[in-house]
């Protein structure tokens, strides 16, 4: 048992700091292009990007307390990154849409560049190595509360980035 609760400890650490380098890289090319965002504000436009929100369904989506999801909107909204519109279905509700600024945005900033500090450590593991960890990270999630449905999203989600990029 202590040995999985080191495991654990060790698994939540080293995900943290795969986490913090990526966002640094992402955070320096968002600098070096003149994008003042902040992480809170791209994790917002990505996912408006792919399905529109109310306010507090992302709330709920980014497991995020309005009071600190409002004022990054906000401001999206002040930069012209993000438009409030009523639901047509519920004339009581405002659905959250990018503006063709954002869209533009979105595809000048990558989430993974040619100089990806993790795509580099990927490179190196191996396509082999790289593919187990993905498998392993996988049935990590899985096993997590709401995992299925968070991969089922992740999928979606990457099929939708894969049509818009071309990726393959």
């Amino acid at each position: 048992m202590k040995s999985t609760y080191r495991q654990a400890l060790e698994i939540r650490i080293l995900s943290s700091i795969i986490t913090k380098t990526s966002r640094q890289a992402l955070e320096q090319r968002m600098t070096e292009k003149g994008i003042a965002l902040s992480m809170l504000q791209m994790g917002i436009l990505h996912l408006v990007s792919h399905h529109a929100f109310t306010s507090s369904e992302l709330s709920r989506k980014m497991m995020l307390d309005p009071s600190t999801l409002v004022p990054a909107m906000d401001a999206l909204i002040r930069k012209g990154y993000i438009t409030r519109k009523r639901d047509s279905d519920d004339r009581r509700r405002y659905l959250l849409f990018l503006t063709d600024a954002a869209h533009e945005l979105l595809r000048d900033v990558h989430m993974v560049n040619d100089d990806d500090p993790l795509l580099f450590a990927l490179e190196i593991l191996g396509e082999d190595n790289s593919e187990q960890l993905r498998r392993l990270l996988r049935s990590v999630v899985e096993r997590l509360p709401e995992g299925e449905a968070m991969l089922k999203e992740m999928e979606a989600r990457l099929n939708l980035t894969k049509m818009k990029c071309n990726l393959e």
